[in-house]
């Protein structure tokens, strides 16, 4: 699918931003198999946690790379959803492992995909972005499958062309709202992720709703939707 959006671009290989692009498709990769990795290693709970501070990376390398401002107000709305999320996920005491490493390196790689995504939006369209995020990410990605490719049952792969599907319509989304908002609030808008995994385990698999998960949600959509409103306030003084 993503084929065809470069196809109509016929210039797209001559633009200023194509290291950029690369650099993009790259991080994602990166962020994939650093998950991935971790989740062999750790616990499901400690990778995600430590993914998601990606919103800090985003902050710090927003306001060195896209002099972005670094005001007290943002650095305390990412800190109280970071702290959402450990409420959320609830990692207690654990070892430390090279599954701490990976999640790690996954949320910085976020941070700086965060970054790239908001400087690219300035110049191209979501559906660019996302389709070499797709191209980078499938030649990254043959030398690990060459010689153990195998077709999969028919329930795994409608299970796999879901995730795929799901997958574009959430990367062109998230690459379009950058043109809109800095890379901080995205990559803090980002977080509400655990939310909704949180919502589907609940009616899928009968997890229970209790007080911290509905704490730590508040935590993680108030600090969203402050940042954006801080957002919007900063942009609306600028055009007066």
């Amino acid at each position: 699918m993503m084929t065809l959006v470069l196809s109509r671009r016929g210039s797209w290989s001559h633009k200023a931003d194509f290291r950029f692009l690369i650099f993009r498709g790259l991080l994602q990769s990166g962020i994939f198999f650093a998950m991935l990795l971790s989740y062999r290693v750790s616990t499901l709970s400690m990778t995600v946690v430590l993914y998601y501070t990606s919103p800090a990376w985003a902050l710090f390398f927003g306001a060195y790379f896209l002099d972005e401002r670094l005001t007290v107000k943002r650095i305390g709305g990412v800190l109280v959803a970071m702290l959402g999320i450990l409420v959320l996920i609830n990692p207690w005491e654990e070892a430390i492992n090279p599954g701490h490493l990976y999640g790690l390196s996954a949320g910085i790689m976020g941070g700086c995909g965060s970054v790239l995504s908001r400087y690219l939006r300035r110049r191209h369209d979501a559906w660019m972005i996302y389709a070499f995020i797709c191209f980078v990410g499938t030649l990254s990605s043959l030398p690990l499958v060459v010689g153990r490719v195998h077709i999969p049952e028919f329930s795994d792969g409608m299970m796999l062309i879901a995730i795929a599907v799901f997958g574009l319509l959430a990367q062109v989304l998230m690459n379009y709202g950058y043109r809109f908002i800095q890379a901080a609030e995205g990559a803090t808008l980002m977080t509400t992720e655990a939310i909704f995994t949180g919502i589907a385990g609940i009616i899928i698999f009968r997890e229970p709703l209790t007080l911290r998960i509905l704490a730590g949600a508040a935590m993680v959509l108030g600090s969203g939707v402050y940042l954006g409103l801080e957002t919007r306030s900063e942009s609306a003084a600028k055009m007066k």
